[in-house]
């Protein structure tokens, strides 16, 4: 007797079934697959969202959830046996992500008690989740030569939860933006004059790590143009602003 993992639901447990063969041979099955399953389609890129919180279950189903409000994540997180946190899903072990519409973004891991391959993953985000799938970005893929860290896409990585809440605090109003920097800001923090500008609609445009700091390229409409500034967090406060001009 061979047990398998079969796709599970979104709320569910992780289920195993028996396949039994006759004496003589037992059948190898693929998991997570079934004749004329819709498969599919992997991306590099997944969806943004605003993540608000996320359910951390990768020790009892090797799965993490990113939601789009923390009422969801309370809601779901206990059928997972998992942990409810205002900080997005860990990095460290990522197989893949699922961006399911109106919900958040599933990840799997290759740690746990119950590691993903990227293939698995994959199949269940299409045909247990109706998700789109997106492949984690190789080891090391963001290391420039010379061992620098480059800048990758924003959807590699999680943002900051801190990052997200201060952009939600971005009004259009250039009385906002200054709230918004004194509430996040390191005390000090040389703003390059960020607070005088009246900025809306923000969006994360890229990630880089620089040792200890996670900074993010972000872009917000200012009037007619496109202003695009680059924040440096370190333990959930900005410590630096730089203003990178407009488009």
């Amino acid at each position: 007797m061979t047990s398998i993992r079969k796709p599970t639901t979104l709320a569910g447990d992780i289920l195993t079934f028996a396949l039994f063969a006759g004496a003589a041979s037992i059948a190898a099955v693929a998991c997570g697959k079934s004749t004329g399953a819709t498969t599919s389609s992997t991306t590099t890129t997944a969806a943004s969202i605003t993540i608000a919180a996320s359910c951390d279950a990768v020790s009892s189903i090797s799965t993490c959830m990113d939601y789009e409000t923390e009422s969801a994540a309370r809601s779901d997180c206990p059928s997972f046996g998992g942990k409810v946190s205002t900080s997005p899903c860990t990095a460290a072990g990522l197989s893949g992500s699922c961006a399911i519409e109106g919900k958040g973004i599933r990840r799997y891991y290759s740690t746990g008690a119950m590691p993903s391959t990227p293939d698995y993953a994959s199949a269940h985000c299409a045909n247990a989740m109706a998700g789109t799938f997106t492949a984690a970005p190789p080891a090391g893929a963001a290391t420039a030569a010379g061992g620098t860290t480059a800048a990758a896409p924003a959807a590699a990585a999680a943002v900051l939860a801190e990052m997200t809440q201060f952009m939600g605090g971005l009004d259009g109003t250039s009385k906002k933006v200054g709230a918004s920097l004194k509430k996040y800001g390191t005390k000090g923090l040389k703003t390059d004059d960020m607070e005088m500008w009246n900025l809306a609609s923000p969006t994360v445009t890229a990630t880089a790590a620089h040792g200890k700091q996670t900074c993010y390229t972000m872009d917000a409409a200012s009037g007619a143009t496109t202003r695009t500034y680059e924040l440096c967090w370190a333990s959930g406060k900005i410590v630096s602003v730089k203003d990178d001009g407009m488009k």
